[in-house]
């Protein structure tokens, strides 16, 4: 009669518990099998809502590529992807993303939380100034020059960045016709080792020439709201068009070193 007892219980309690982590984990698996089976073409019709488009689709939606990847039907290059399951584990999506173009290259570990604030790491930036100018970030088009760079942390919040961490180099730079000015070459790093710590979400970048026609060290801040200021000393160096003097003269006397004081303001 004893030994009748606890199972008696049991079954009065309502059963044996059911092993619900085995479950979740069999669904988690099952949500695994079908990214890694569905095909990537499935992503054509959320990249066409964005106006992206591409020449073919290969993989799945785990792991993929998207050939001659394009914006507004300006090609991009090709985009692979593949998610990173441990992120999943810290609640965001994350992907390991990578561009590729005949003239360059771009890569990183992207995850996005809930919230949407999407985090950059270990990103690698090798691309002339003219493929970033047809992304729709906001750079100015027909400027010539190379950008690369490694960046250890991006942050993006509603679209704007509130942390950055990394170092770039801006190479060979030249104006938009007519003018066609070379500008020479700086160093941009972030944050600012001269600068305080600024309130949440201020970022703030070291700029800093390697050479070329101008002389300059400043920084760039960007703060709440997309907005930035652009500030620093300016001079001449060797050399320069009488039109760029004339217009460094706009800025104000210059100091016993022949620099001037540049500021700049705006929005993004």
């Amino acid at each position: 009669m004893a030994r009748r007892q606890a199972p008696d219980r049991a079954a009065a309690g309502g059963g044996a518990r059911r092993p619900w982590w085995l479950i979740t984990i069999g669904l988690a698996a099952a949500l695994l099998i079908a990214l890694a089976t569905l095909p990537a073409s499935l992503f054509a019709g959320r990249l066409a809502g964005a106006g992206l488009g591409a020449a073919s689709f290969s993989g799945s939606i785990w792991s993929g590529q998207a050939r001659s990847l394009a914006w507004r039907s300006g090609v991009l290059g090709d985009l692979t992807w593949s998610f990173a399951p441990l992120d999943l584990l810290r609640g965001r999506l994350g992907l390991k993303l990578a561009l590729v173009r005949t003239d360059g290259s771009v890569a990183t570990h992207a995850s996005i939380s809930p919230g949407g604030r999407i985090s950059l790491a270990d990103t690698q930036v090798d691309l002339p100034l003219a493929a970033l100018a047809a992304l729709p970030v906001g750079l100015p088009a027909n400027w010539q020059g190379r950008v690369r760079g490694t960046f250890e942390e991006v942050v993006l919040e509603n679209g704007a960045p509130t942390a950055l961490r990394g170092k770039l180099d801006l190479d060979d730079l030249v104006a938009p016709p007519p003018r066609n000015l070379p500008i020479g070459s700086y160093v941009v790093q972030a944050p600012d080792p001269t600068a305080a710590v600024g309130p949440p979400g201020e970022i703030s970048l070291g700029i800093k020439d390697k050479g070329g026609p101008f002389a300059f060290d400043g920084r760039l801040t960007i703060s709440g709201g997309r907005s930035y200021l652009l500030e620093g000393l300016v001079a001449t160096r060797g050399n320069v068009p009488e039109q760029v003097s004339r217009a460094l003269q706009m800025l104000g006397p210059a100091d016993a070193s022949g620099r001037r004081q540049l500021s700049l303001s705006g929005t993004f």
